[in-house]
């Protein structure tokens, strides 16, 4: 495992235990993120802002500034997703997805938010190591 690796996974990991700490809402007024085809176990998922980074630098600049919006702790899909003050998403726009497994895989993509809801394809995911290193 790289130290690049290492580094992005402690961030990551780091951004779901901040949501999973102060969001608790499951009720959160229908915010949902709907994965299709989810065939990983996972451990949440995190929604950020500012795009979809195209290298593997970009992704780690991302997550390190903590741009997320929202996060969700659910294990499974739906993702129930609230913000940092325990509020319902409901931003709408594309924000960049990426979930967690808890290991040093993460599966990201764009995605289309309409007040607060999608729902994506897990076959349209790709893994962080997919994009190339700069």
């Amino acid at each position: 495992m790289s130290k690049f690796q290492k580094i992005t996974g402690i961030i990551v990991i780091m951004t779901i235990i901040i949501f999973y700490i102060t969001s608790c809402d499951l009720n959160n007024d229908g915010s949902l993120l709907t994965v299709n085809g989810l065939n990983v176990n996972v451990m949440g998922a995190v929604v950020y802002i500012n795009g979809v980074p195209t290298d593997q630098m970009q992704f780690l600049n991302l997550v390190a500034v903590s741009n997320a919006r929202a996060g969700s702790t659910n294990r499974s899909s739906p993702f129930y997703l609230t913000d940092r003050n325990d509020k319902a998403f409901k931003q709408s726009g594309t924000f960049f997805v990426v979930l967690t497994t808890g290991s040093i895989n993460y599966y990201l993509s764009g995605v289309v938010f309409h007040n607060g809801s999608a729902t994506i394809n897990f076959s349209d995911m790709s893994k962080h190591t997919n994009l190339p290193l700069m």
